[in-house]
């Protein structure tokens, strides 16, 4: 084991002192994949001189093994063949996975042109909002091509550890990855499984989850959505504001709407290297989302009809048909529209009529007590909340 892995192992050891993380609330049974810390090019068929990203991420980390609390590891390049294009002074990532308000504790975070990068880093003692729970960007690293031939980019030591897991490195992936410069030929991807899986914590009830929200109250008074915020919750993939308050009847934006459905359903991460819609720019915190729900097919754009862009509209509040569009997409169901409840205000040749339709049919959406379904008002957390749930226990 190297160096900085000994001291962030130590370190853990000495201060963590916070309890196991809590598993399921009652009632959820979502499946949880194996998380995984990669490496992921932004272009996997570079020619001489061409220069592409190397991103760095964590996904998937959710249910037992959300709260990350420290992370470590090292890759080896060839530098015969790639070298990172930095500036002398500036050999390091820009690591943003863990709030700057946290101020965590770099161990290393070197990138040097003899074919190493390594990066270290954990939370100080008493850390309460700082840790890191399901998909994220690490740091990027600027390459160019030097010359053709088969180059690999391989992690080869990963460390992540948990609040009160002091010496264990949690079970997870990380990968290797050989492309071929100057060639077409597709790339080379191996997973390799390392560490220890997380033992589960202790089952909470849905109250107890909600508890963590200011607004909790309120929650409670929706016991038809009370079920479904407290275990997407629990898993990891929703949390409050700033203030710490969840607001079940406030609108949801698309640009929130995707970002929970990314983490919830655990979709991959795409390459980096720009999208078609105009208004998703790379700073933006839901870019990351948006164009991995977008390589998934889940979600598209709103097209001009005067030039022919395409925009997304982040901050729009979403629908109930643009959900139910979006969640149609993602649904293996074999429903016929003859099996669901129809609507009196969602007819044959309304643009969702066929999502919502085939939602209705697997029981993920309902109408009011009215016989409508409203597709066109914006969709509350609450609701959004509910539906999300009940996709993926489908899943």
């Amino acid at each position: 084991m190297n160096k900085s892995l000994k001291w962030m192992m130590l370190l853990v050891l000495i201060l963590c002192s916070l309890p196991l993380p809590a598993a399921a609330a009652a009632g959820q049974a979502y499946p949880v994949k194996t998380p995984q810390l990669k490496v992921v090019l932004s272009n996997t068929t570079p020619k001489v001189n061409d220069t592409f990203q190397a991103d760095f991420w964590m996904q998937g980390f959710v249910g037992d093994y959300k709260r990350v609390e420290g992370i470590e590891f090292h890759l080896a390049f060839d530098p015969a063949l790639v070298e990172p294009v930095v500036d002398g002074s500036t050999g390091k990532l820009e690591a943003k996975l863990f709030p700057e308000a946290s101020k965590p504790i770099t161990w290393s975070n070197t990138v040097d042109k003899k074919g190493k990068i390594a990066f270290a880093q954990t939370l100080p003692p008493k850390s309460k909002s700082g840790y890191f729970t399901g998909s994220g960007k690490i740091g990027s690293v600027t390459f160019r091509a030097l010359k053709e031939g088969s180059s690999t980019f391989q992690i080869t030591d990963s460390l992540v550890i948990l609040p009160g897991l002091a010496g264990l490195n949690v079970k997870h992936a990380h990968n290797s990855l050989t492309i071929h410069i100057g060639s077409d030929k597709p790339p080379i991807e191996k997973l390799e499984e390392v560490g220890t899986a997380a033992p589960e914590g202790k089952s909470q009830t849905a109250s107890e989850v909600i508890t963590a929200y200011s607004d909790a109250k309120e929650i409670e008074s929706l016991p038809w959505a009370k079920e479904a915020i407290a275990s997407l919750t629990d898993f990891g993939a929703l949390k409050g504001n700033q203030h710490n308050t969840f607001r079940p009847k406030q609108a949801m934006t698309r640009a929130e709407f995707v970002q929970l459905l990314v983490v919830a359903l655990g979709m991959e991460i795409k390459p980096a290297g720009g999208t078609v819609l105009t208004d998703i720019k790379p700073d933006d915190w839901y870019y990351d989302a948006v164009t991995a729900a977008a390589a998934a097919g889940a979600v598209g754009g709103y097209k001009d009809k005067a030039t022919g862009a395409m925009s997304f509209k982040p901050n729009n509040k979403i629908t109930r048909a643009e959900i139910s569009t979006i969640l149609a997409r993602l649904l293996d169901n074999p429903s016929t529209a003859a099996e669901a409840a129809s609507f009196r205000d969602v007819k044959a040749g309304h643009w969702a009529h066929a999502s919502i339709t085939k939602l209705a049919a697997a029981g993920i959406v309902t109408g009011g007590s009215n016989g409508r379904f409203s597709p066109e008002d914006p969709a509350t957390r609450a609701e959004v909340c509910v539906m999300v749930h009940r996709l993926m226990l489908k899943q």
